[in-house]
């Protein structure tokens, strides 16, 4: 049940006391109702004789004589003898009206109790505070008769408990615990019983940049370069803990890490770690910048060792001894014959002018040569060499390399691996080796010599415009813009935009791809077998048949009759002297899930085996016409 405001209270009892204080100015009393009391003078005028109620005021004021018996008992009295003042007339004062006053109180209303009239929330129901608001401690009113105070069946309140009549004191301090056992719960104190703000987390304005380092050098990270931008608003010590690292090595020593890179490492490395001050934590980065090993020769002769880790080597000029060893290197010989060894990684070779020699070692490597006459060997890896200018020897070992002979009488050797070689500017010599290679042939009128080598290699002619004969059986392959290149264990042959004749070899299966253009693709019959022994059959493929070209089977060309009317056109053109019965010719479509392909057969020697088989891509409707 809510208590009941003490507000009209105070303020009865305020303006009672303003009322008794405005009244003690006034020298006349109160006047009786009925008009017997005394009358106040008028301004300027003096009564003659005091009034009857005047003079018994008067008399009162006198002390009054000694009673008999007190005066017979014991000795006499003081002043037992008479009175020594004789009375005298009544003094005829001249009334004055009081003037007018008025008195100004400032009244203190932030003890009082009551929200609505001073705009305050409502206070609780219970004896808490309102917030922002100090309400006097001790005893509320209660209802009923007592509820001023002073009522029926209540008493005063002791000055200084807080009630009517004393002053308000502020409650007594709640008692903190500090969480003994068999203490009570309360509020957390210390040793000083004043009550702990509660612990806050750590903050950081941001990542922590290190130094840099550079190849395999060791960086020693100490703890306060770790809490760099960290602080704790509470002012606790902190320290770091779960620290991992994103490359390399991290190893603690106290409270100092150490930091190493690997051999093969550059670029930005990120320390993840957790900064706490025993309680709380929070997460924080730094990084390390990690950069190649800077080395640089003279302008003679130099002998430049590399470290194990990532260096930058310019040897500027001059006949330069380079070894790198490992890391990923960045080697720059400059003029000069050099001799560089490029060591483990994925080095980057520039030999510079000069007839060098360059090692790549293992791994991924890039060297070019430059001009001069270099040899440049790949060894280990997916390598890339670039002979440039010169007559280079370029060689590239293990793994599927890429090689670029430049300008130049050069020599190209794949070496083992599915290699692409390209011969560029002169009279070039490409060795596929091992491996299903892809030499690209240059537009350079030379006579270049090619070969594949082991496994399915592949010629390209793709740059051609106006037309090329590649003779696989004959070894040859010629054109105006490719001049009469020797061809060598070639597998596979791919025309240009013009119009090719690329013809199979009698003894290997091929694949021809015609490009644009209107191409033949012609193949011959098988060579005799082995004395007792079976012809094997060759299954050909042809992946672009489009219009207009043609498959040629010893004297015929393949197309399809579809209607008789068609039939004049094709004497006209190829001739009415053809036989069915000379050759042997099938056809048939074959489908396989998502692909299809048309099947030529061909029995050359009538002795009922289909020797030579022929795969076209997509389903093709042929017609066979012996050509002229």
């Amino acid at each position: 049940m809510d208590k009941k405001s003490r507000t009209p209270l105070a303020i009865s009892l305020l303006m009672a006391g303003l009322v008794v204080y405005l009244k003690s100015f006034f020298t006349g009393g109160s006047q009786a109702a009925d008009g017997d009391g005394p009358r106040p003078a008028e301004a300027g005028k003096i009564d003659p004789e005091p009034s009857p109620q005047e003079q018994a005021l008067a008399l009162a004021a006198l002390p009054a004589p000694p009673s008999p018996s007190e005066t017979a008992a014991g000795d006499p009295a003081h002043g037992s003898g008479g009175r020594i003042v004789e009375e005298l007339p009544w003094a005829r004062f001249m009334p004055v009206e009081s003037p007018q006053m008025g008195a100004s109180i400032e009244i203190d209303a932030s003890g009082w109790i009551g929200s609505k009239l001073f705009g305050f929330d409502s206070l609780a129901a219970n004896d808490n505070a309102t917030p922002g608001f100090h309400a006097p401690a001790g005893p509320q009113p209660q209802e009923g008769p007592g509820e001023t105070g002073h009522g029926p069946g209540t008493t005063d309140p002791d000055p200084g408990s807080g009630g009517p009549g004393g002053p308000a004191i502020d409650p007594p301090e709640e008692e903190c615990s500090c969480g003994g056992p068999g203490q009570p719960e309360g509020p957390v104190c210390d040793e000083d019983d004043e009550e702990r703000e509660p612990n806050r987390a750590p903050r950081v304005s941001g990542p922590v940049y290190l130094l840099d380092i550079a190849g395999c050098a060791v960086l020693l990270i100490g703890l306060g370069e770790l809490l760099r931008n960290a602080h704790d608003p509470d002012g606790d010590a902190l320290s770091v803990e779960n620290l991992t690292v994103s490359h390399g090595t991290l190893t603690q020593a106290g409270d100092e890490w150490l930091f190493q890179g690997g051999p093969r490492l550059q670029g930005q490395v990120t320390i993840t770690y957790e900064i706490t001050d025993g309680a709380l934590s929070v997460a924080q980065v730094a990084y390390v910048t990690v950069r190649r090993n800077a080395v640089e020769g003279s302008g003679g002769d130099d002998v430049i060792l590399g470290s194990m880790c990532a260096d930058e080597i310019d040897g500027g000029d001059g006949d330069d001894n380079i070894d790198a060893r490992g890391g990923d290197d960045i080697v720059t010989g400059g003029n000069g014959d050099d001799h560089i060894v490029a060591g483990d990684g994925d080095d980057t070779v520039f030999a510079g002018a000069g007839n060098d020699i360059v090692f790549g070692g293992q791994g991924d490597d890039h060297i070019s040569g430059g001009d001069g006459d270099d040899r440049l060997y790949g060894e280990d890896g997916d390598d890339i060499l670039f002979g440039d200018a010169g007559d280079d020897l370029l060689s590239g070992g293990d793994g599927d390399d890429i090689l670029v002979g430049g300008d130049g009488d050069d020599v190209l050797d794949g070496g083992d691996g599915d290699d692409v070689l390209i011969d560029g500017a002169g009279r070039d010599r490409t060795l596929g080796g091992n491996g299903d290679d892809r030499i690209v042939a240059a537009l350079d009128g030379e006579a270049d010599v090619h070969d594949g080598g082991d496994g399915h290699d592949t010629l390209d002619y793709s740059a051609t415009s106006r037309g090329v004969t590649v003779d696989l059986s004959e070894g040859i392959a010629t054109g105006c813009e490719i001049g009469e290149d020797t061809v060598t264990s070639i597998e596979a042959v791919i025309g240009g935009s013009g119009d090719d004749h690329l013809i199979a070899g009698p003894d290997v299966a091929a694949t021809f791809t015609g490009g644009a253009g209107d191409d033949i693709f012609e193949f011959l019959p098988p060579g005799e077998p082995a004395p007792e022994s079976e012809p094997a059959p060759l299954m050909h493929t042809v992946l672009d048949f489009t219009v207009g070209d043609r498959i040629r089977m010893s004297k015929y060309d393949i197309f399809e009759r579809v209607l008789d009317k068609f039939e004049d056109r094709f004497e006209e053109i190829y001739g009415d002297d053809f036989d069915d019965d000379d050759i042997a010719i099938r056809y048939r479509h074959d489908r396989t899930d998502e692909l299809s392909r048309t099947v030529v057969e061909a029995d050359f020697n009538g002795d009922g085996t289909w020797e030579t088989t022929v795969a076209i891509e997509g389903h093709r409707v042929l017609v066979i016409i012996e050509h002229a």
